[in-house]
């Protein structure tokens, strides 16, 4: 059985696949899932889940590139 993650998340720059039936890794699997848990827990409509996962995403890598740069973490 292989997941096949909603369209939007497609075109919200996740869901990467690797090379030909290797299926997803595993940054993949994660957002699939956290898509799942904000559809079921709030009720989101799956672009909404979408934008909220890029949002959470890009805090992390703007956090990431303040802890590379050695700055006070925001949160």
């Amino acid at each position: 059985m292989r997941l096949t993650p909603p369209p939007a998340t497609l075109a919200a720059g996740g869901g990467r696949r690797r090379p030909a039936g290797e299926g997803f890794d595993a940054a993949a699997l994660r957002r699939v899932r956290r898509l799942a848990w904000l559809q079921r827990h709030f009720d989101a409509d799956p672009e909404l889940a979408a934008l909220v996962v890029d949002l959470e995403e890009e805090i992390e890598r703007l956090r990431a590139r303040l802890r590379r740069l050695g700055e006070p973490s925001c949160g």
